[in-house]
């Protein structure tokens, strides 16, 4: 089956959820989907493909972002160029990307001034860069901005929270356990996939509790915890690729 999902990081997270759940739900019967992301705005998971698959960057690099502009301006050849784009990655036959799943439990209160705190689980995409997590026993230092990249995990607002992360076997100190916790405002928090661990580079700032996971904002949020697998047997995000030759464009 496959599925198209036209939008930016919130619409593809949503897909995420639903492709979780429900496969969740129907672990012995649930119809195998393959989807197709269509950027519109920023779309995370569609960089990850640009940059590993050339006939899907061909179709959604720098030029098709000025398509969708000049389209958005009513004019009609550049609409027919993105429907034939759009026509051209439906038809390609290329393998599918099984992107990582990862797991945040989030801890926030539904309603301001409530007391307790509801627990949620969000997937999110877990994507691979290049570099070593900081080998270090204790919390790394604030990094300069010029280092943070637009994440997949950020805080537009500053953000009260803990965090709790486990250093990598053999990078903490003698006789510790590893873990590392961090209270502080966080004003920005990038979290990326290692191999098998998780690489996480934040900034902190001054007080405020909300927070983007994958474009989606959650409000009141006091506590979260990060891992490298989604809770299911559902670990992977089966998202479909150009390959190559690419599909012609129809005439």
């Amino acid at each position: 089956m496959r599925v198209v999902v036209c939008g930016g990081d919130a619409a593809a997270a949503a897909a995420l959820r639903a492709h979780a759940e429900l496969a969740a739900r129907r672990p012995h019967d649930a119809p195998p989907l393959r989807f197709y992301l269509v950027p519109v705005g920023g779309m995370t998971v569609a960089r990850h493909l640009a940059a590993a698959d050339p006939g899907y960057a061909a179709l959604f690099g720098e030029a098709w972002a000025a398509c969708c502009e000049r389209a958005a301006d009513n004019s009609a050849p550049d609409q027919a160029e993105m429907s034939s784009r759009i026509a051209r990655y439906l038809n390609s036959i290329g393998p599918v990307n099984n992107v990582p799943i990862g797991e945040a439990m989030v801890a926030y209160r539904e309603r301001s001034g409530d007391e307790d705190a509801s627990q949620t689980f969000v997937p999110f995409v877990a994507l691979e860069e290049g570099g070593s997590p900081p080998a270090r026993p204790s919390p790394p230092a604030t990094p300069a901005p010029h280092d943070l990249q637009p994440p997949p995990l950020l805080a537009r607002e500053p953000l009260e929270l803990q965090l709790d992360y486990w250093l990598v076997p053999g990078r903490q100190a003698e006789g510790a356990d590893g873990k590392v916790t961090v209270k502080a405002s966080f004003r920005a928090l990038h979290v990326t996939r290692q191999n098998a661990h998780l690489c996480i580079t934040y900034l902190t700032k001054e007080k405020k509790q909300k927070m983007y996971i994958d474009g989606t904002e959650w409000n009141g949020v006091k506590f979260f915890q990060l891992s490298t697998q989604w809770q299911t047997h559902v670990k992977t995000f089966p998202v479909a690729t150009c390959g190559a030759p690419l599909a012609p464009p129809e005439t």
